[in-house]
């Protein structure tokens, strides 16, 4: 659902409908909105410097780690700012164990849980691939911690495991299935059709 219910119109408008005639002539027409924030809300809280949030990650104690295009942050269960990180904008994931992961450009970024403080950076894709970033909004579900604080990632068309220091533990490609595969799977789908 929404973080705040519509209340009304204000002034080129008037009314509770969610429809608004605008006539538009010579001068400029000024229309708002109203909002109010629903019963069930315990905070809301407005995020004016991002232009786009990629990932959002609730922590077990109610805190907030959420990665944006203006960099990774951390908020506490009553909505407050713990951090934020603006060096390294991304989506960002969390490890069972508390470890924070920001895909950011061509790299993977640790960072500090209590501080957002940078810990390494790892350059896991070659040049002329972005894995992460400010315009990469599809990119938090294709990396996922593990529950040794290692991280498994698609990069290109490859895997890439990152153990928790850092280092590259392996990359393995993603092979398309052979023609013999194409061939096998179509004739299962004919059977079971």
């Amino acid at each position: 659902g929404s973080a705040a219910v519509f209340t009304g119109w204000t002034d080129g408008c008037s009314g509770s409908s969610r429809a608004c005639q605008v006539t538009t002539g010579v001068a400029p027409v000024v229309v708002g909105a109203t909002f109010a924030l629903p019963a069930s809300a315990l905070w809301v809280r407005e995020l004016v410097d991002v232009a786009a949030v990629l990932s959002v990650e609730l922590l077990a104690d109610d805190r907030l780690v959420i990665g944006t295009s203006a960099g990774a942050r951390l908020l506490a269960a009553d909505g407050g700012q713990v951090w934020a990180s603006p060096a390294v904008p991304g989506a960002a994931r969390v490890s069972a164990t508390g470890a924070i992961y920001v895909l950011h450009g061509r790299d993977l970024v640790r960072l500090e849980p209590g501080t957002g403080a940078e810990l390494w950076r790892q350059e896991v894709a070659p040049a002329g691939t972005e894995v992460g970033g400010p315009t990469a909004s599809t990119m938090a579900h294709r990396f996922e911690t593990g529950p040794s604080d290692e991280v498994v990632m698609v990069v290109a068309s490859n895997v890439v495991k990152v153990d928790s220091t850092g280092a590259v533990a392996w990359t393995r490609a993603i092979d398309a299935p052979s023609r013999r595969e194409k061939s096998r799977n179509a004739m299962l789908e004919r059977i079971s059709a």
